[in-house]
């Protein structure tokens, strides 16, 4: 008896916790700042006794467009009291830029009101014109259904560029978009485009966002990539293909968790989706007004430089560091040469490069460093380095120059005459100690008989070592000074050198199985080589030029090996199914060999 009234009681009480447990709303969005080409989630929150709540009317959005993504329960239970709460999410776009307003929502729950805050979220034009949405998607870029229930606008493969007209080694801003609005069962294959005529670099992250065309909501990937025209001309950016494994069963939302689970009840099918190549005119740098010194360059930059002391002595290195800042493809560069130096030695010791992609756009610095060796004492200035590039924004040629620093060199200190000074006087002290008392019985005298030291083979070879040994300094001079004068000659002793420690990079990505690293630093590592082995630039080498260099040489087999080494770092990069373990090891082999025979055809 008092047992069921002690367990009626404690129901009671626990009964009333629930039903008293206060309701609260809240709005929050993931992000304050976007771009007017990105999307933001925003979310009520519902906590307390939430069994029953109305569907939310978001009418009031005027200046976004509305993607439901979701709904989320909790429940909790602390201190013998149960607690619920809901989130619904929802993926807001932009319709402009500017200071927009999510405005307040109104929420009736069980009779009563709840309001929540309005938000203020700061919207950015993005610097780069994003393509238009199109209202029915072309022909051209989209994939043929391949079922009667997959329409040919529920998946589509689309591909633009920012400009289609630039001066070379000008940036292009690829943008490629897979548009679907069913869900794919497994990873969709993708492919990229060719690339010939072109310098590529990816610009990261890759994006996956929701998008509203023709009144139909699109789940979105999109990648970038920045391509740079090597040599005027039209030049066709390939077509772009990617295979979906898609149910042939039904439409499905694309933000449903309960996809996977409809699509075993279905038959799959494949679709493939192909985008329009796009031809690009790349136009020719004018010749007119055109430095000396430009050497290629296409962007804006600045230079500077920095010495490491500006007070030394004869003989004491200094390192000079130039550093050259901006917008561009900095991989590209040339380093800029010293001026004159007549009272300097001067040795190229480093070359490094950092690339940045700020808001879709490349560039980054490049760091040259140079020993100088003063010969003489005495007040010089190093004069200012030129570096000139062309800006596509002003259609001209631009010099920068850096700014001249004073160098005071003193004589070399007294070193080795110190020395001498304490040796004459320790022979001094020697002699002074050496007074001995005379013998009064010296014993048998015995004669010995020798030739004369100079007469000696071994006091000949002796006499021969200093001249032997300035004959080398000498000639160990003369190679250096000429090495410092002759880049071709630089950059020939160095090949192989850059071209194994750029392998012995390769093989660390091989080993850590990131395939796109491999093939990209293998191919890096045979451009560079080239350019190096024969003293051309390397941007700008494409296959085709490389061929045409070997055109009647004897080593052209082993330049045809090269190119189709190549081909196959691209088609690892680019194509699906290329990136085994054992086909990366043997490229990697047979490009080091490559390397070898060509080194010895010298």
């Amino acid at each position: 008896m008092w047992r069921r009234i002690v367990i009626s009681t404690l129901l009671a009480i626990l009964s009333s916790g629930v039903v008293l447990a206060s309701v609260t709303v809240q709005a929050s969005v993931s992000q304050t700042r976007i771009y007017d080409n990105q999307d933001l989630e925003y979310t009520i929150s519902i906590s307390g006794d939430v069994n029953n709540y109305p569907e939310i009317d978001l009418d009031n959005m005027k200046d976004w467009d509305v993607l439901s993504s979701g709904t989320t329960r909790n429940y909790t239970w602390i201190n013998g009291q149960s607690n619920q709460s809901v989130d619904i999410t929802y993926r807001l776009t932009p319709r402009s830029s500017g200071t927009l307003t999510i405005p307040s929502q109104t929420i009736e729950i069980d009779g009563k009101r709840h309001v929540t805050k309005s938000l203020q979220v700061q919207v950015l034009k993005s610097s780069q014109p994003q393509p238009q949405a199109r209202a029915t998607p072309p022909q051209g870029q989209r994939g043929s259904a391949s079922a009667d229930n997959v329409g040919k606008d529920d998946l589509f493969l689309e591909a633009s560029v920012d400009k289609d007209t630039v001066y070379v080694n000008e940036q292009i801003t690829l943008t490629i978009k897979f548009f679907r609005d069913v869900q794919p069962l497994q990873t969709p294959d993708y492919s990229e485009p060719t690339w010939t005529g072109f310098w590529k670099e990816d610009l990261p992250p890759q994006r996956t966002y929701a998008q509203r065309v023709n009144g139909q909501n699109y789940h979105v990937n999109e990648i970038k990539k920045a391509l740079f025209p090597t040599a005027a001309g039209t030049h066709t950016i390939g077509s772009a293909t990617i295979a979906v494994v898609v149910s042939e069963r039904s439409r499905q939302d694309p933000f449903s968790v309960f996809n996977n689970f409809n699509s075993l009840f279905g038959r799959s099918k494949t679709v493939t989706l192909h985008s329009d190549p796009i031809s690009v005119v790349a136009i020719p740098l004018p010749e007119k007004s055109q430095p000396k010194n430009f050497s290629g360059a296409v962007g804006h930059f600045t230079i500077s430089s920095k010495v490491d002391k500006t007070k030394v002595e004869v003989n004491e290195p200094i390192t000079l560091t130039l550093k050259i800042n901006g917008t561009g493809n900095v991989k590209s560069i040339v380093p800029p040469d010293l001026p004159d130096l007549p009272d300097f030695r001067s040795y190229e010791a480093s070359d490094n490069e950092k690339t940045e992609r700020v808001n879709f756009e490349l560039g980054g610095s490049r760091s040259i460093e140079h020993v100088l060796i003063p010969k003489r004492a005495g007040n010089y200035t190093l004069p200012g380095v030129q570096f000139s590039f062309f800006d596509p924004k002003s259609k001209s040629y631009q010099t920068v120059s850096t700014k001249p620093v004073a160098v005071e060199v003193t004589p070399a200190s007294e070193r080795f005459t110190s020395s001498l000074q304490n040796l004459q006087t320790n022979q001094l002290d020697l002699t002074a100690k050496d007074i001995r008392y005379l013998k009064s019985d010296i014993g048998e005298l015995h004669g010995k008989r020798s030739d004369p030291l100079p007469t000696k083979p071994l006091a000949f070879l002796l006499y021969l070592v200093p001249v032997v040994g300035y004959l080398v300094v000498v000639q160990q001079q003369r190679r250096r000074e000429k090495l410092a004068s002759d880049l071709g000659l630089r950059r020939l002793k160095r090949a192989r050198k850059m071209a194994e420690k750029r392998l012995s990079e390769a093989k660390q990505h091989l080993q850590g199985g990131e395939a796109e690293k491999f093939y990209a630093e293998t191919h890096k590592s045979l451009i560079e080589y080239f350019a190096d082995r024969f003293n051309l630039p390397a941007h700008g080498l494409t296959e085709e030029k490389i061929r045409e260099f070997a055109d009647g040489r004897p080593d052209g087999n082993l330049i045809d090996r090269m190119v189709n080494l190549l081909k196959q770092c691209d088609f690892g990069r680019f194509a699906p199914g290329g990136s085994e373990a054992e086909i990366m090891g043997k490229l990697w082999e047979d490009s080091r060999e490559l390397i070898v025979e060509m080194e010895k055809q010298r």
